[in-house]
C-alpha cells in the first residue's frame, strides 16, 4: 500500500445525517490495519468539525484532515486539491465523495476520483483497484 493515499469527504460518506457511519468507519479501520494512508477533505465548519474531531478522535484514523474552510476555498476549486497533492506525500491519491463536481475539480490535477454511492459498492471499487480485500 506504499505510495497510496484515500482522501475522504466527511459529510455524505463517513457521516451520514451528522452521525458517523460506524460501517463506513470500519472500512477506514480495515485499509488502517492495512497499512494504507488515509485523510479527510472536508467543507464542514471549522466549529462542526472541531466537535467531531474531539467526540470521535478523528485524527486516531486520518494522518491530517484538510479544512477547506480554513483554505478560504470552496470545494469545487481544483486550488484545493492542488493543495492537498503537494501536502500528501504519496504519489497515487483517491479521492471519494459522493459529488460529482469535487470529483471532476480533483481529477483536473490528476487525483483519481471515486464517487460514494453506499458502503457496499465502495468496498468493490476498492477490492478492483487492489486497495481493499475481506480478509
Amino acid at each position: 500500500m506504499k505510495d497510496i493515499a484515500l482522501v475522504w469527504d466527511l459529510n455524505g460518506v463517513l457521516f451520514k445525517n451528522l452521525v458517523i457511519d460506524l460501517n463506513t468507519l470500519n472500512i477506514v479501520e480495515q485499509l488502517n490495519a492495512k497499512g494504507l494512508s488515509q485523510y479527510i477533505c472536508t467543507n464542514t465548519l471549522t466549529w462542526k468539525l472541531d466537535e467531531w474531531r474531539e467526540e470521535y478522535s478523528l485524527e486516531k484514523y486520518f494522518k491530517k484532515i484538510f479544512s477547506i474552510n480554513e483554505l478560504g476555498l470552496l470545494k469545487n476549486d481544483p486550488k484545493v486539491y492542488e493543495y492537498i497533492q503537494k501536502e500528501i506525500p504519496e504519489k497515487n491519491i483517491y479521492f471519494i465523495d459522493d459529488s460529482l463536481h469535487n470529483l471532476k475539480a480533483a481529477e483536473t490535477i490528476g487525483i483519481i476520483g471515486i464517487q460514494y454511492i453506499s458502503d457496499k459498492q465502495i468496498k468493490k471499487e476498492l477490492k478492483l483497484l487492489n486497495i481493499y480485500n475481506d480478509n
